[in-house]
C-alpha cells in the first residue's frame, strides 16, 4: 500500500540564510545524452559564458514585514532582500533608502518564522527612525525615504533604545526584567527633552508593543516562583500620563477613536476605551462569535477584521481568508487569502499582504492591499503593489539530451504528501544551448527525498535516462528505479 510518508522523516528544516538559486550551467556546445551531467565527448567549441536556467516561483508567497504604516505610505522588508522599500499608498511608488539590513532577511518556510527581526524603524507615521551605536548611540528621524529634514536624537547615557513612534523615541534604563524605567524623548526648539514615565511597576519586564504617533501600549510581567502577574498600560505620548488598564487581556490596539483591549476582562470579551478620555468606563464587548483561538482579530467597519494564521499542522502555509464579522457571526469577506499580519493606518485603514483569488497549484498572486472603511459601512479594496514571487529552491537535478530537469518546491508544498514539482527544460543542443520551452511536470513525494530527517532540506538524487525521461535513486517501495 502507498501510504504518506511520516512528516517528521520528510519536513524540512531549513538552515536559515537561505539564497535566492538558479540552476546555473556551464555548458558547451554540444550536449550529449549524459547521465547525471554534461559530458564533453562531442564537443567541439566551449561556451564562453554560462547559461543560466530562471527557477520558477514558490509555493509559498515571498515573507514580508511590514515595518511602519505612516499616512501617505509604509516601510518594508521582504525576503532575501537587505533593502528598506518605502511605498506610497496611492501610487504604489517604491523608494528603496539608503540605508541596508545587515543582512538579507530570511524566512523560516515551515516555521512560518522570520530568522531575526530586522529592528525597530518607527511606528505610526512618516517618521522613519534609524538607530545607529556609534560614534554614540543615536536615533535619525527623516521623513519617509528620506525626502525630508533629518532630526538626530542623541541616546542619554544608562539608556538604551527601544522604539520609536511618531516623533518620540523611548529609551530604558536597566535591563527588561530588572529595575527598569521607560524615557520618552521629544526634540523641541532644537533640544532633546527627557520625561520619565511615572506609573508603571518597578522590577518588572516591560514590554512596549503597538502603538502609533499617539499612544503605545506596555505590557508587565513579573514571575514569582511558579506564578506570572501582568498588567497593561496606556500611555498618552504628548502628555506622557500613564493609565491603567485590566490585568487581564491578550494585546491593545488602537484606532482614531477607541482603544480595543483584546481578552479583557475576560479571555472571549474585549474592552473598549475613548481615546479622548482614557478614564471613562470602558464598553465591555462578548466576543465568543468572533473568530477563533489565535486569530488576528482587529475593530473595523463597524465590526471585526478576523485572519487565522496559516497552520502547518494542517498543511497550511500561505494564509487565510480575511473576514469582516459582527457580534452575531454574520460575516463577508475582504480578502481571499491573507497574512495573519494586519496593519492600521493613521486614518483608521487596514494594510495587508495577500491575494484576492485562490489556487489549488502554483504560486498566488500576492501583493500589499489597503481596506479603506466608508461612513456607510462598506470597504473598499486597493491593491497598493505586487510582491515578487520567491525563486522556488532546487533540491534535486538531472541533465540529459538538452533537456534540464529539477526537483524544486514550486506548486504544491504539503510537507505530509508532496513537497513540491519536477520541472523540465528543453535547451537547444547545438551551439549555445538557448532555453526552448518549460513544463511543470508531476508532483514530488516526500518519498522522493533520500536524504532522511536531513538538517540541509530536502534532497532528490536524480539522474538523466539519455532519452527524455529522468529517473530517481530508489523510486519506488521494491527499490525499483523509475523513468
Amino acid at each position: 500500500m502507498n501510504r504518506p510518508p511520516d512528516k517528521r522523516a520528510v519536513r524540512r528544516r531549513r538552515a536559515l540564510g537561505r539564497t535566492a538559486l538558479t540552476v546555473t550551467l556551464a555548458v558547451t556546445a554540444g550536449i550529449g545524452a549524459a547521465t547525471g551531467a554534461a559530458t564533453a565527448a562531442d564537443t567541439t567549441a566551449a561556451s564562453a559564458e554560462p547559461v543560466v536556467i530562471s527557477p520558477g516561483a514558490r509555493f509559498v508567497p515571498r515573507a514580508t514585514l511590514v515595518l511602519n504604516t505612516g499616512e501617505t505610505g509604509f516601510l518594508t522588508a521582504q525576503e532575501g532582500d537587505d533593502r528598506l522599500r518605502w511605498i506610497d499608498y496611492a501610487t504604489g511608488t517604491t523608494t528603496v533608502l539608503d540605508h541596508r539590513l545587515p543582512k538579507p532577511l530570511a524566512y523560516d518556510v515551515d516555521d512560518l518564522r522570520i530568522a531575526e527581526y530586522p529592528g525597530e524603524f518607527g511606528h505610526g507615521s512618516d517618521t522613519v527612525a534609524l538607530y545607529a551605536a556609534s560614534p554614540s548611540p543615536h536615533v535619525t528621524l527623516q521623513q519617509r525615504a528620506g525626502d525630508g529634514p533629518a532630526v538626530t536624537v542623541p541616546i542619554p547615557e544608562g539608556q538604551s533604545y527601544v522604539a520609536t513612534y511618531g516623533d518620540t523615541v523611548i529609551t530604558r534604563t536597566g535591563a527588561e526584567n530588572a529595575e527598569t524605567s521607560l524615557h520618552l524623548l521629544r526634540t523641541e526648539n532644537g533640544q532633546v527633552r527627557d520625561h520619565k514615565l511615572e506609573g508603571l511597576p518597578e522590577g518588572w519586564n516591560l514590554t512596549v508593543g503597538t502603538g502609533d504617533s499617539r499612544s503605545v501600549a506596555v505590557r508587565a510581567i513579573k514571575w514569582d516562583d511558579t506564578t506570572m502577574s501582568q498588567g497593561w498600560w496606556v500611555v498618552d505620548l504628548a502628555a506622557g500620563k500613564v493609565k491603567t488598564l485590566s490585568t487581564h487581556g491578550e494585546s491593545v490596539t488602537f484606532d482614531q477613536d477607541t482603544v480595543f483591549h483584546l481578552g479583557a476582562p475576560q479571555s472571549y470579551a474585549a474592552q473598549v476605551y475613548r481615546r479622548d478620555d482614557l478614564d471613562a468606563e470602558p464598553t465591555t464587548l462578548d466576543l465568543r462569535d468572533v473568530g477563533a483561538y489565535d486569530d488576528t482579530i482587529l475593530p473595523f467597519a463597524d465590526g471585526f477584521a478576523t485572519v487565522s494564521p496559516p497552520n502547518p499542522g494542517d498543511n497550511q502555509y500561505r494564509g487565510n481568508h480575511l473576514a469582516l464579522e459582527d457580534t452575531e457571526g454574520n460575516w463577508q469577506s475582504l480578502l481571499t487569502v491573507a497574512s495573519p499580519s494586519v496593519h492600521r493606518t493613521p486614518d483608521g485603514s487596514l494594510l495587508v499582504t495577500g491575494a484576492e483569488k485562490d489556487t489549488d497549484y502554483g504560486p498566488l498572486d500576492w501583493g500589499y492591499y489597503l481596506l479603506t472603511p466608508a461612513a456607510d459601512g462598506t470597504v473598499t479594496r486597493k491593491r497598493v503593489t505586487a510582491i515578487e514571487d520567491r525563486e522556488a529552491e532546487p533540491f534535486g537535478i538531472s541533465l540529459g539530451s538538452g533537456i534540464l530537469t529539477t526537483a524544486d518546491d514550486s506548486k504544491l508544498y504539503m510537507p505530509g504528501t508532496y513537497v513540491g514539482a519536477y520541472r523540465s527544460t528543453w535547451l537547444k543542443t547545438s551551439g549555445r544551448p538557448e532555453e526552448l520551452n518549460s513544463t511543470v511536470d508531476g508532483l514530488v513525494s516526500g518519498r522522493d527525498s533520500d536524504c532522511g530527517d536531513s538538517e540541509n532540506g530536502y534532497c532528490v538524487t536524480m539522474f538523466a535516462s539519455g532519452a527524455g525521461h529522468h529517473g530517481r535513486e530508489a523510486g519506488t517501495e521494491q527499490d525499483v528505479t523509475m523513468l
